[in-house]
């Protein structure tokens, strides 16, 4: 490879006059640039262009990117953040000695000591517990007026409830999915208890004529025995004729007496040491002026005592008989009524969407201002002649919708 340098040795020294030429360094520089093009280089850097800086640089691309990844989001299809929460009506169990103005009371004892409860008062809550009737076209349904889901682990406790006596208490079985009315336990040896607790007065004899087809014996009684019966001096015992043979009035009777049957039977009993015959007779008290005033007056005292007593048995029986909550589940109480007597025949509904577009719903749940609450097939509705106060429907995806003052229905989100 040839290379085309020409060197130069033993120069001539420069003279006075060369080394002043060169001594004007400014003068010197600018030959340079103007044979090297060098002065258009030099102003271009002494002048650059405006430039951005780094930072503000990135910032912007960054906040761009921000930017298009949030109109991206926009525009997809989702859920509001409303609709994302599972809508939840249900109160969760608390321990039911530290809850307020508690409505169930032990009956015997005291409550469970691990006794869970939660009050369910509003119609989503029940619907959530599984506790809303479902409407039919005929048939009974049960009214709720308190509902209560208890736990504990006792095994034996007795619980008391609002208004006992007056309406009666329901459980829910879980297996049909219905509210069963708890039966009254029908005890025998109770109802016998409470008879001989109290006692019916017996009722007075009223004052009769003798007939001529009737015979008369004449037995006095021991007031021990027969107490209400030995106050009548006059009381005569009567058989008829035709049960009678003549023959016995020729016997010489050692021993006559009455034997109660019950209180409207009675034996007449002859005894002597050969022979012994029973009588089925009836008392009678002979009719008099004086006989029947008296009787009027013991009579309108027979019927006072009966009704207080017949009140006392009555009251009394119930209180035994009264049903209690003895176990965990699902309890309420209430009453039972007709469907038909609530629903109507001639009302229609129409399902429509905020956007006026038609909705598809699963099931309705109703609630009417005097407290009836529901569950309907969206399909064919039944609704209320009482004035609704609220309608909420559920669709195939469990989104909640209810009906706003337009008539159509808004959406919630989704229930739990």
């Amino acid at each position: 490879m040839n290379n085309n340098y020409k060197i130069e040795r033993d120069l001539p020294p420069l003279s006075s006059d060369k080394i002043a030429q060169h001594q004007d360094f400014e003068a010197l520089m600018g030959q340079f640039e103007a044979q090297t093009g060098q002065a258009e280089k030099q102003q271009a850097i002494e002048e650059p262009k405006a430039k951005t800086p780094a930072a503000i640089r990135y910032g912007l691309g960054a906040g761009m990117a921000i930017l298009l990844a949030i109109l991206t989001w926009w525009m997809l299809p989702k859920e509001s953040a409303k609709n994302q929460d599972a809508l939840n009506f249900l109160a969760e169990y608390e321990q039911y000695a530290a809850q307020a103005a508690s409505p169930l009371q032990a009956a015997q004892g005291e409550l469970p000591a691990d006794l869970l409860c939660r009050s369910i008062q509003t119609p989503l809550a029940m619907y959530q517990a599984g506790l809303l009737p479902l409407a039919q076209t005929s048939g009974e349904f049960f009214w709720q007026n308190g509902v209560w889901q208890l736990q504990t682990k006792t095994e034996n406790f007795q619980m008391d409830w609002p208004q006992k006596g007056e309406q009666q208490l329901y459980r829910f079985n879980a297996a049909n999915q219905s509210w069963q009315p708890v039966a009254k336990t029908e005890d025998p040896a109770l109802k016998a208890q409470i008879e001989a607790e109290f006692p019916l007065p017996k009722k007075p004899l009223a004052p009769e004529k003798l007939k001529e087809n009737m015979q008369v014996f004449n037995v006095d009684l021991d007031a021990r025995e027969f107490p209400t019966l030995a106050q009548y001096k006059e009381l005569l015992w009567v058989a008829p004729k035709s049960k009678i043979k003549s023959d016995w009035f020729e016997v010489n009777w050692t021993d006559i007496s009455i034997q109660k049957q019950d209180e409207l039977h009675y034996l007449l009993q002859l005894k002597n040491k050969d022979q012994k015959l029973s009588l089925a007779v009836q008392p009678l008290i002979p009719y008099t002026q004086a006989s029947q005033a008296r009787y009027q007056k013991e009579l309108a005292q027979y019927e006072e005592k009966l009704a207080a007593q017949k009140e006392q048995r009555t009251l009394a029986l119930a209180k035994a008989q009264q049903e209690l909550i003895q176990e965990p589940g699902s309890w309420a109480y209430g009453q039972t009524t007709l469907w038909q007597e609530v629903l109507a025949t001639d009302k229609t509904l129409s399902l429509k969407s905020e956007t006026g577009q038609p909705l598809t719903l699963q099931e309705l749940i109703i609630e009417t201002e005097d407290g009836l609450a529901y569950r309907s097939s969206a399909q064919q509705p039944l609704l209320p002649k009482a004035k609704i106060k609220n309608i909420w429907g559920l669709d195939a995806q469990n989104q909640l919708w209810q009906q706003q003052a337009n008539g159509q229905f808004k959406a919630l989100g989704k229930l739990k």
